[in-house]
């Protein structure tokens, strides 16, 4: 094995190449693309299988960590390892990458790389991958997954240099594959060694400073190394292992392999499981290193050129297929922007969006994405025609805030737009399907980006073009969906009316009959609250039917002060022995002593809060907690509510929440929850939470639906007071 000195001439800088443009073009080892696109096919594949597979490819690495790390600054997340940022950006964003890593597979566009040198190549990665987590884990190093992913990542920089200087770099490249030290002597020729290079890519990455400093000092003198943090020191004995001769133990006993502090034998051991390991991937794989083609073949310069003309047609083509492909399957609006804010992060490296979009009056734009979100309600007037995403809209062509074609007066809206993106400009796409205006996508820019972005304006359109299509689509079928919602509650309505009068008629003898056993039950002082109760619940019901045989425009209430804690009293009083003793479900009530009265009709909240109750215990099958707690939010107060119907001024609002510990309801449901005939439960008509939304809407009040802190389901309605 050839030691590796640090050659002074070697420029251990910033990198003048752009250390993000051209990642996602690296090459990905076939086999890797292949066992993943295999994986995909199966419908129920867990994210943790992929990034299984994801982690032993280091440019496919590269980018998912790339794209997590844009989500993650945004949501305070921490990404440390593929696991994480496989988690963080999902199973769609996964197919996007691994599609695009497929195209480039198809048409080799990395043709100046031969199969045997990028086989070399991923060999050398994998096996300092797997020796630095095994290192890591023999100094009890914190995170030996962080380790692993350092190894992996510690000569990207060679495949970025390739990407840039591909006739220059391939000899240096090929050589580098067998012998680090004449790539180490040869790169001085150049701007970037790739260490330096690949650390920079790194280093953009908020958490990950020391693993870029672990790429950046894998070369530099073993003995300035050895003072290091542990994770360098991790990566430098890793890449020295990775290309010793398993037969050579007198390795184990050099000073630069030692500087761990590990034992011979301790190192030994690691470097043969690491080597067993690796065995394993490579005949899983199908992987044959001794019979690897090393050679080169010279390709005329006017195929290449049409060889990337066809390879750009099917990288888009393979971009567009693959978002149209996810936004089939979004479930609203919000979800398939998302959906195309990842994709401009992922092949434009663009990682500051927002949408306005046309609203339902036609007369004004309002502002989606995540820059506007914290800002409350952003809307545009279409009359603002200074207003650059206006002037693209109606223009219905690209426009920047560079002056480079916008040639209209200054708009302090724009400034504004440019002040949330967080950039020194924006580029204006116009959102357009079928000619009609469905509004424009903003991309935040630097100068800096503009040629590159207006160099790609022709996918970039066609981009856009399919995000308006799934846009209004979607609303379509929101609008189509309000009509069918009112279809089935009318059909709910009829059927409610053919059966009021048979059920009033067993009622009306059950009450008969109650207030025959509370006469006889008089003298002897007994269950006088209880048959009061059962009493009024059946009155209750009768009026309930009453109200359901008529249609909202007949039905009428009457609000007044209502003791909120009282009520629920009663009806715990009623329900927690079934509750208790016979499904395993303890009850937990916190009822503030100084909640107002609410404004509310008694038997519509009892209806309401009766659905709910209901609807927590059947998400304990085999028993749990319930708890009910009551309290006064004042008006100025942090929580946001769904509103079921219209409201005035108020002070403040009487909350009631009731929460249970089962296994909670998915968020693909629970946007739709309050929706008839939407249940998470197997059996049910998922028609009770549509009618307790409609009746806390009759009471003015509001109703949510969040993940409770811990599990299960948290349901909180807000009420007006009295004297507010």
């Amino acid at each position: 094995m050839a030691r590796i000195t640090h050659n002074p001439a070697v420029k251990l800088h910033t990198p003048l190449v752009s250390p993000v443009a051209g990642t996602d073009n690296l090459p990905t080892l076939p086999q890797i693309t292949a066992r993943l696109l295999d994986a995909l096919a199966k419908p129920n594949i867990a994210v943790s299988e992929l990034a299984d597979i994801i982690k032993l490819d280091p440019a496919l690495s590269l980018n998912v960590v790339r794209l997590a790390q844009s989500n993650a600054e945004r949501s305070s997340q921490t990404v440390s390892g593929v696991a994480d940022a496989a988690q963080l950006i999902g199973r769609d964003a996964i197919a996007h990458l691994v599609r695009w890593s497929s195209t480039l597979d198809v048409f080799n566009t990395f043709s100046f790389c031969s199969p045997g040198d990028l086989t070399d190549f991923w060999a050398h990665s994998v096996k300092s991958a797997l020796l630095a987590e095994g290192l890591a884990r023999e100094i009890n190093y914190h995170d030996p997954s962080g380790a692993f992913l350092a190894g992996l990542l510690h000569d990207i920089g060679k495949l970025l240099l390739l990407s840039y200087f591909p006739t220059k770099y391939k000899l240096q490249f090929s050589n580098g594959a067998v012998d680090e030290e004449p790539l180490v002597t040869n790169e001085s020729l150049f701007d970037d060694d790739h260490a330096s290079a690949g650390a920079a890519l790194v280093r953009r990455w908020r958490s990950f400073s020391l693993m870029a400093d672990a790429i950046h000092y894998h070369h530099h003198p073993a003995e300035a190394v050895a003072q290091a943090f542990p994770l360098v020191k991790v990566v430098y004995v890793a890449n020295l292992l990775a290309t010793a001769d398993p037969l050579d133990s007198a390795v184990f006993d050099r000073t630069d392999v030692r500087m761990l502090e590990m034992s011979s034998e301790r190192l030994e051991n690691t470097f043969d499981s690491a080597n067993s390991a690796f065995n394993e991937l490579s005949a899983d794989l199908g992987i044959d290193l001794a019979t690897a083609d090393t050679s080169f073949t010279k390709t005329p310069a006017s195929y290449t050129d049409a060889h990337a003309s066809v390879t750009d047609h099917v990288r888009d083509a393979s971009l567009l297929g693959a978002l149209a492909h996810s936004l089939l399957h979004a479930e609203d609006t919000n979800e398939a922007l998302q959906l195309v804010e990842q994709a401009l992060h992922a092949h434009f490296d663009v990682d500051r969006v927002m949408f306005v979009l046309v609203d339902s009056s036609g007369k004004t734009l309002e502002a989606r994405g995540q820059p506007a979100e914290d800002q409350g309600k952003l809307t545009i007037p279409l009359s603002a025609t200074a207003c650059s995403p206006v002037l693209a809209l109606t223009r219905q062509h690209a426009l920047d805030s560079f002056g480079t074609n916008k040639g209209s007066d200054y708009s302090i809206v724009d400034d504004q737009i440019i002040h949330l993106l967080g950039k020194e400009g924006m580029f204006c796409i116009p959102m357009i399907v079928e000619d009609e205006s469905v509004g424009t996508m903003i991309l935040g820019v630097d100068k800096a980006d503009l040629a590159n972005l207006s160099g790609q304006k022709k996918l970039l359109d066609r981009l856009s073009r399919c995000a308006a299509s799934a846009v209004r689509q979607l609303q379509s079928q929101r609008s189509q969906g309000s009509s069918a919602q009112q279809d089935s509650l009318q059909s709910v309505l009829a059927l409610t009316r053919r059966t009021v009068h048979e059920i009033n008629n067993p009622l009306g003898i059950i009450n008969n009959y109650l207030s025959v056993l509370g006469k006889r039950l008089a003298k002897q002082d007994v269950a006088h609250d209880e048959i009061r109760i059962i009493k009024e619940e059946i009155l209750r019901v009768r009026d309930i039917l009453a109200t359901l045989a008529r249609s909202s425009k007949e039905a009428s209430v009457s609000l007044i002060p209502v003791d909120l804690n009282a009520v629920l009293s009663d009806l715990l009083a009623l329900m927690k022995e079934d509750l208790t003793e016979h499904r395993g479900i303890q009850i937990h009530s916190h009822l503030s002593p100084s909640l107002p009265n609410a404004l509310a009709d008694r038997d519509i909240l009892k209806q309401a809060i009766i659905n709910l109750l209901k609807n927590s215990a059947e998400a304990l099958p085999d028993g749990g907690n319930i708890h009910v707690e009551t309290s006064f939010a004042p008006e100025d107060g942090s929580v946001h509510h769904l509103w079921a119907g219209s409201s005035n001024n108020r002070s403040g609002t009487a909350q009631l929440i009731i929460r249970d510990d089962g296994t909670g309801i998915p968020e693909t449901i629970r946007s739709r929850l309050f929706q008839p005939f939407v249940s998470s439960k197997d059996g049910h008509e998922g028609l009770g939470l549509s009618i307790v939304h409609t009746l806390v809407g009759q009471l003015n009040g509001t109703i949510s639906c969040d993940p409770a802190p811990n599990s299960g389901t948290q349901f909180t309605i807000c009420l007006p007071v009295e004297n507010s």
